[in-house]
């Protein structure tokens, strides 16, 4: 996984985050989402008093949550990370060991990059 490499030094930290926004996420809701995007009330967790939206890799994660956030919105990265609201951070597979962490102050760049 593209998350390892990077901890381990073997992938640039920006090559990586353009792999994430190029795949599949699934973000936990904790309501139904209809069509239209109604009803999303993403898994919010929390890192020095500053909110996380939690996305995962792959759609069996999600369950390590599905005590608080049962519903699993599949997008495209590119277009998670371009909707995410400002001041809000992203934590990729939270609760295991291949999670990262994308601080709310990262997340402006990365969207100038994706609009790119």
């Amino acid at each position: 996984m593209a998350i390892v490499e990077a901890k381990r030094g073997h992938l640039h930290i920006d090559a990586l985050l353009m792999n994430i926004a190029a795949s599949s996420l699934f973000i936990s809701s904790k309501a139904e989402v209809r069509d239209d995007g109604r009803g999303f009330d993403p898994l919010l967790l929390e890192k020095d008093g500053k909110p996380l939206v939690a996305a995962f890799s792959s759609s069996d994660r999600p369950r390590l949550h599905s005590d608080v956030a049962s519903y699993i919105l599949q997008m495209n990265g590119r277009e998670f990370f371009l909707r995410l609201p400002p001041k809000y951070g992203v934590i990729i597979n939270p609760g295991y060991a291949t999670q990262l962490i994308i601080a709310p102050d990262a997340t402006p760049s990365l969207r100038d990059k994706l609009k790119a």
